[in-house]
């Protein structure tokens, strides 16, 4: 298959197929994916510019027993966070109570870029390593179609509940959000550099 079919038929199942938890791409990594799949020899494949969001497992190391009650790629709304953070507290699911875990976390930007080649790939982790992001690489290669990877840095994870165990209290709860919000701002505005050094570096090659 060409890169080129197999491009359009990425940006196809974006269109009608995309079973992220976002429902679609998110506003503010946008751009720098338009950018990409605006090139030939790029196409953006899941991505995400980062999000804070409280993570519910209701039963530990169990991926499919778990539930995200809020979610946001901008600032957390303290109000909002606290609603949802105080009515798990109270929760009487007493099937799950001594296993679960209630987590607040940020989570930085992932990028994944398609390359219709190798050489454009090590290329794009080049430019990438020159902007300041030091976590990307290669994970996979089919049919010299080349996938990068970009992670930020800004990572940052809370645990509020253990089993039956309130471990952060409400009234401290509100500086974590502003914590959050700090970090957030940070990523956005190295997201936002990102765009204007890719959009500038790759509509120049």
């Amino acid at each position: 298959m060409s890169f080129q079919n197999y491009k359009r038929g990425v940006l196809e199942r974006m269109q009608t197929d995309d079973r992220s938890k976002a429902g679609g791409i998110d506003i503010l990594i946008r751009p720098l994916c338009e950018a990409f799949n605006a090139m030939d020899d790029y196409v953006t494949l899941s991505s995400c510019s980062g999000r804070i969001c409280l993570l519910h497992q209701t039963a530990r190391n169990q991926k499919n027993q778990c539930e995200w009650p809020i979610t946001t790629h901008e600032l957390a709304n303290h109000v909002d966070f606290a609603v949802q953070y105080e009515r798990l507290i109270y929760d009487d699911d007493t099937e799950y109570s001594n296993e679960r875990l209630l987590t607040l976390r940020l989570e930085d930007i992932i990028l994944h870029v398609a390359c219709a080649n190798i050489d454009l790939a090590k290329k794009l982790m080049n430019k990438f390593s020159q902007i300041g992001y030091k976590k990307q690489g290669i994970i996979s290669v089919k049919n010299n179609r080349a996938v990068v990877e970009l992670r930020g840095s800004n990572h940052y994870s809370m645990p509020l509940i253990i089993g039956n165990d309130q471990i952060v209290p409400i009234e401290a709860f509100e500086s974590l959000i502003r914590l959050c919000n700090d970090r957030m701002t940070t990523g956005h505005t190295k997201l936002a550099e990102l765009t204007e050094h890719i959009v500038g570096i790759l509509s120049e090659s």
